[in-house]
């Protein structure tokens, strides 16, 4: 019978070197583990924070937008309809359907973003240095992670 040492390469066991009745390499490694882990862990709060605070800006100047349009496009809306009401000429008609439609679109657009539930940036093909907020996707719930 071959003794160990006389085995092929393929039928030997890889040498392990130990400390402490652990492997060599566990025990230098697991003192830096933990340590590591922590400044993972505050890396990712730091992040969070970071994010949510960009997040708390973003609806902060959402929400003085949305009172500062809010007040002056009620005036035009009322007057938009009072004029309805009382014009006479198809022409007359036609612009101020036009201005009720602008107006509308305005007020759906400034309610929209008072939704914004998260930051997503993109920038205008017309202007690549610029970025702007990404109503549409920034108004829908993050995906869920893929696992």
């Amino acid at each position: 019978m071959a003794s160990a040492d006389q085995r092929p390469s393929s039928e030997r066991k890889p040498q392990t070197y130990t400390r402490f009745g652990r492997p060599l390499l566990a025990s230098l490694v697991r003192p830096f583990i933990r340590p590591l882990n922590r400044l993972l862990r505050v890396d990712e709060r730091i992040a969070a924070a970071s994010q949510q605070a960009r997040l708390e800006g973003v609806r902060l100047v959402a929400n003085s937008m949305a009172h500062h349009i809010n007040g002056p496009l009620g005036v035009v809306g009322g007057y938009t309809e009072l004029l309805q009401r009382t014009s006479r000429t198809p022409q007359e008609l036609v612009f101020l359907a036009a201005m009720a439609q602008a107006s509308a679109e305005i007020t759906d657009f400034v309610a929209s973003v008072g939704r914004v539930q998260r930051v997503v940036t993109t920038s205008p093909p017309a202007m690549p240095d610029v970025q702007i907020l990404d109503l549409a996707r920034s108004t829908q719930p993050a995906p869920a992670d893929k696992p």
